[in-house]
């Protein structure tokens, strides 16, 4: 994991704890959120390298992020402020200024 998501890692745990709290599990936004960032850190656990730096992978992660912003505009049980929060600390950790 980078060392620059642990704090995401407890923003998104903030919400809730994802792997208990009825927040995350029900609401299927919370949990694509949890897996994208989730996603990139496994991806620099493995290449040593931001998932951006991966030609094909980055832009569809990237291209994810985004769509994931667009979902917060729909019902959701987690605040949507701190969830675009992460998704934004996430874009920045990984060089872009979204």
């Amino acid at each position: 994991m980078r060392k620059e998501n642990k704090d995401i890692h407890r923003r998104m745990i903030s919400l809730g704890d994802p792997g208990t709290d009825w927040r995350w599990i029900d609401d299927p936004v919370a949990g694509m959120i949890q897996d994208w960032v989730w996603y990139a850190d496994k991806h620099y656990d493995r290449y040593q390298t931001g998932i951006l730096d991966d030609g094909v992978l980055g832009e569809a992660w990237y291209d994810i992020g985004l769509r994931l912003r667009d979902l917060l505009n729909g019902e959701l049980l987690v605040d949507a402020g701190t969830a675009d929060g992460i998704i934004v600390a996430v874009f920045k950790n990984e060089g872009l200024d979204v």
